[in-house]
């Protein structure tokens, strides 16, 4: 990774601006196009690709997947990434059913939400 792109704080963690982390994500996604549709593959690759993270490695200092979920979504409601229609599907479902448990986390557990 570019050093421009990103500094180290005073504990040594690699630190980017939210732009940077958009950019890093898009980036990502352009050299995997099925990383838009699978969020596993785009952690996996941002942290293989940005991060510098290798397996068998701690993984204490890559970005954390919500970072990374966030960065997507924002490209998405920008324009510049789509989703097939099968993955746009899944989240929506997975976003219904987490708001419907939401309230209830013991039916939660139950149901496997």
């Amino acid at each position: 990774m570019s050093k421009h792109l990103t500094y180290e704080d005073n504990m040594g963690y690699r630190v980017m601006n939210l732009n940077t982390k958009r950019q890093a994500v898009l980036g990502v996604i352009q050299r995997n196009p099925d990383a838009a549709n699978d969020d596993m593959l785009l952690y996996e690759r941002y942290w293989i690709e940005v991060d510098g993270w290798t397996p068998g490695r701690s993984m204490r200092k890559c970005t954390r997947p919500e970072t990374i979920s966030r960065r997507r979504r924002e490209l998405f409601n920008m324009g510049l990434i789509t989703y097939t229609d099968e993955a746009d599907k899944e989240r929506e479902e997975a976003y219904v059913k987490e708001r419907q448990y939401a309230a209830i986390p013991w039916l939660a557990d139950e149901c496997g939400a």
